[in-house]
């Protein structure tokens, strides 16, 4: 028995429904990040056919399109939100810019509420840091409130501009702070721990006191961590760590780890065994198409 458990972003109307049609029609139960924590801990007897639906960021687009498709199927997902750019109150569609836009606070308490979404951290600031590298000057990040953080463009005020060579010239980010070893913090190298422990610490912290939620799971940006992660998350009383696809499994049996949960891109959802199976070859040839045309489906 396994579970895989499958990565995507945004909810677009015509690959998920696809996804949840195949699933419902070949008899798949879909399961939370907790119902799998349990399955691996054996909490819960494992289902003879079950995955589980992620989806990064917190983006608007899983209450406008996806939330119809999960009852319309009777499915369920986990949303990972980024707990520091979460915006307050709520997000409403305007159709410009709605695929990249943040669900607010009260968006994720409404999904929660259904009993059909759970709500996890993707981490506080989900930001790039800048570690000791061979191709640079040391750099300094200008005008933000944590001396680690590069930001990220989720809005205009995050631009370029704001991270700068020490000696002024523009610098690029490098790796997710929870993949960090060591990062430059005023251009000296620094243990990231303490700064990877303040994040999760905070996430978590967010997650209980603005949704009442208890059991906490950390989905890693980019899908990326340090091998320091799996120890600070349960210090920071996170239940679990999912992760990218590792290079020893791509799915999760019972008596995994529940701290190094492996997933996998949303595009071999329809390779699972069943009536309607998709080729290698054509998700290939999909992957190939969305790439060159930029297509938001990711």
């Amino acid at each position: 028995m396994q579970i895989s458990v499958f990565c995507y972003h945004n909810a677009i109307a015509s690959g998920l429904e696809k996804d949840l049609a195949f699933l419902a029609k070949n008899g798949y139960e879909t399961l939370l990040a907790s119902e799998v924590v349990d399955v691996l801990t054996g909490a819960r007897p494992a289902p003879d056919k079950a995955v589980a639906l992620t989806f990064d960021d917190g983006l608007l687009s899983l209450e406008t399109v996806g939330l119809p498709l999960f009852e319309r199927y009777g499915a369920k997902a986990t949303i990972f939100a980024i707990t520091g750019l979460t915006p307050e109150g709520r997000t409403e569609p305007t159709g410009s810019g709605d695929l990249f836009k943040l669900l607010g606070w009260d968006n994720l308490r409404a999904l929660k509420d259904t009993g059909l979404v759970e709500i996890g951290s993707h981490g506080h600031r989900h930001n790039p840091v800048h570690v000791g590298a061979a191709d640079g000057p040391p750099v300094a990040v200008a005008d933000y409130d944590r001396l680690y953080d590069v930001p990220v463009p989720y809005t205009d005020a995050y631009d370029a501009d704001a991270i700068r060579a020490v000696d002024g010239t523009a610098s690029r980010p490098s790796i997710q702070l929870l993949a960090a070893n060591k990062v430059l913090v005023d251009g000296e190298l620094a243990a990231a721990a303490p700064l990877v422990r303040e994040d999760l610490r905070r996430s978590a912290e967010a997650l209980r006191d603005r949704l009442g939620i208890e059991r906490v799971h950390l989905c890693l940006p980019q899908g990326a961590g340090s091998e320091a992660v799996p120890d600070l998350a349960r210090e920071a009383g996170m239940e679990s760590v999912f992760w990218s696809r590792r290079g020893d499994r791509d799915a999760n049996h019972p008596g995994d780890d529940p701290y190094r949960i492996v997933r996998r891109k949303h595009d071999f959802v329809r390779r699972l065994p069943g009536r309607g199976r998709r080729s290698a070859v054509s998700v290939v040839l999909t992957k190939v198409r969305r790439r060159l045309t930029s297509d938001p489906w990711v």
